[in-house]
């Protein structure tokens, strides 16, 4: 629950009301059945949230669906720099088939729309290579 509303099966959230990242243990299942990299990007990709509730910075979707995945590269390749996570043979290619799989088919119609695969990998990318702050110019 966050505030009061029920959170969607097979999914992840990040609920700014209790500041928590919560996921559906069915999704963690079938993507760590893709490989364990889906897993991180899911998680990471809700912590961007939670870094843009902090910050207060007023997006709409898709914009900060977008943002997130940024946030997310930063984090995932951050802590592989630092020494926190280590990537394995195959998980690069493991985020880039999440983002075939996650990413929205048809342009953006709906509120909670998150991207196309292209752009949420491309984002996620940038985050990746240039770190946090290039998820805010």
């Amino acid at each position: 629950m966050c505030g009061g509303e029920r959170f969607e099966p097979d999914n992840a959230a990040y609920c700014p009301s209790g500041d928590f990242v919560t996921r559906d243990a069915h999704l963690m299942r079938s993507g760590y059945a893709r490989g364990d990299a889906w897993v991180y990007l899911v998680i990471s990709h809700e912590w961007g949230h939670a870094v843009q509730n902090r910050l207060r910075r007023g997006l709409v979707s898709p914009a900060a669906e977008l943002r997130a995945d940024c946030l997310a590269g930063a984090a995932l390749y951050g802590s592989s720099d630092d020494g926190t996570l280590r990537f394995e043979d195959g998980d690069e290619q493991e985020l880039v088939d999440a983002f075939e799989v996650i990413g929205d088919r048809a342009p953006w119609t709906r509120p909670g729309d998150h991207g196309s695969a292209v752009q949420r990998l491309r984002t996620f990318s940038r985050g990746g290579e240039k770190g946090a702050r290039a998820c805010f110019t």
